[in-house]
């Protein structure tokens, strides 16, 4: 077995993989989606997202193969870091001298076929690979070298819009904090607009390279998914067909992620058209346009008003009532009801549900992008919702916030208007 050799720019190398907050990390169906269709289309059983900080493998996603980590020393990706332009290919790990006697071949997992696409950030610094493997030698197609070289730079990207977005999102809370409590200086102000104006046109450049960069490979994905579903899916068997409808059902969510992202991104540059609102009228909108079944009960109070942008507070209002509805699907009896109470003296809209609830201990990641306290396996969701909903609320001038309990249902709180924070 010969080592790995470390890439010259290693310490920068790290440095990035560290603050792109990703190591360490829960799984998640964005990175998960992506090792099941790198898995379906090289035909493979195993697909890895690696992450390689020098002393370790750490696997951000992992199909067909159950560990979360390996030594620095017998990694496969420690190769493939040091070529950020090509796929590194072991047709059979036996006749490779570097890898015949790793661990990883002659061990339980027997590993003889490895292909790992790097991913490589703008700075040029490789954060780990996407690799596909094999119990046997095989050959990749120059079609599923492609694929699996667009789908990497899906990972890379993905890591990065989490990383640009968190960073904007804190920016752009900052500024409208302080914007809303009116205790910056006028000179604090003007140098945190400056910086907004900045992460605009951050966000502008940015949106353009999801719209485009991510579109493109899964556009081709699903385009070529539904050809060999209408053209040989009689000729599949059934196991097959349900490959090919997961690949589809992955494509369409990471392209409705990709929608949800740009949505989040566009809600601080929206200008706001105050008016009169009918609190009670648009939810009962919302409520006919999602059309739960009827199991569930709908409790609105009548005569609910607030003062703000119609379009906006709709948008919040979906979020809240969709999420109430969802976590309360489990119920027998499910009860939803919208209502104004008086807190510290003001009218304060109350959304709340009889489901499942959370627990407050980690009420602090309810309104952050990405932050979900439930997994997809119970319930669904991107976890762009309720950081939409809080700045949009910002934007107002107003307050949100939220109490529950587990299994006791949730209650979500919204303050709207200029003076909510007086």
């Amino acid at each position: 077995m010969i080592p790995p050799v470390l890439p010259h720019n290693v310490k920068d190398r790290i440095k990035d993989l560290v603050s792109s907050d990703v190591l360490d990390t829960s799984p998640e169906k964005e990175f998960d989606d992506v090792t099941f269709l790198a898995s379906s289309v090289c035909h493979t059983p195993m697909a890895l997202i690696s992450l390689f900080d020098g002393g370790r493998q750490w696997f951000k996603s992992c199909r067909g193969i159950d560990i979360s980590e390996t030594p620095g020393f017998v990694s496969f990706c420690a190769h493939a870091i040091n070529n950020p332009k090509g796929i590194l290919e072991i047709e059979d790990t036996l006749n490779d001298e570097r890898f015949h006697d790793n661990p990883m071949v002659i061990g339980q997992l027997e590993v003889r076929f490895y292909a790992g696409s790097p991913l490589v950030t703008p700075e040029g610094h490789v954060l780990g690979t996407l690799c596909v493997i094999d119990i046997k030698p095989k050959r990749l197609s120059s079609e599923q070298r492609n694929a699996l070289k667009a789908l990497s730079g899906i990972v890379i990207r993905q890591i990065l819009t989490k990383r640009e977005y968190q960073k904007a999102y804190q920016l752009l809370s900052e500024v409208e904090q302080e914007k809303s409590t009116k205790q910056s200086l006028e000179t604090k102000i003007e140098e945190r607009t400056v910086e907004l104006e900045a992460a605009y046109q951050e966000l502008e450049a940015f949106s353009y390279s999801v719209s485009h960069d991510l579109r493109a490979p899964l556009r081709s994905i699903s385009g070529f998914s539904n050809a060999l579903k209408d053209d040989y899916g009689d000729e599949l068997d059934p196991a097959a067909q349900k490959y090919l409808e997961r690949i589809l059902k992955a494509s369409a969510r990471m392209g409705s992620l990709i929608d949800d992202l740009l949505s989040l991104s566009k809600i601080s540059r929206e200008h706001l058209s105050k008016e009169v609102l009918d609190i009670s009228a648009i939810c009962k909108e919302i409520i006919d346009l999602l059309a739960p079944s009827k199991k569930y009960s709908f409790l609105v109070d009548k005569g609910l008003q607030a003062f703000g942008d119609k379009k906006l507070i709709k948008i919040v209002l979906e979020n809240l009532i969709a999420n109430a509805i969802k976590y309360s699907s489990k119920k027998i009896d499910p009860v939803v009801t919208i209502e104004a109470i008086e807190v510290n003296g003001k009218q304060t809209i109350c959304i709340k549900d009889n489901g499942v609830g959370f627990d407050m201990a980690y009420s602090k990641k309810l309104f952050g992008a990405f932050q979900r306290l439930h997994s997809n396996a119970q319930f669904e969701g991107s976890g762009i919702g309720l950081a939409t909903a809080q700045r949009i609320i910002n934007k107002h001038g107003g307050k949100i916030w939220a109490e529950s309990e587990p299994d006791a249902g949730a209650r979500f709180y919204l303050l709207i208007g200029e003076k909510a924070n007086e």
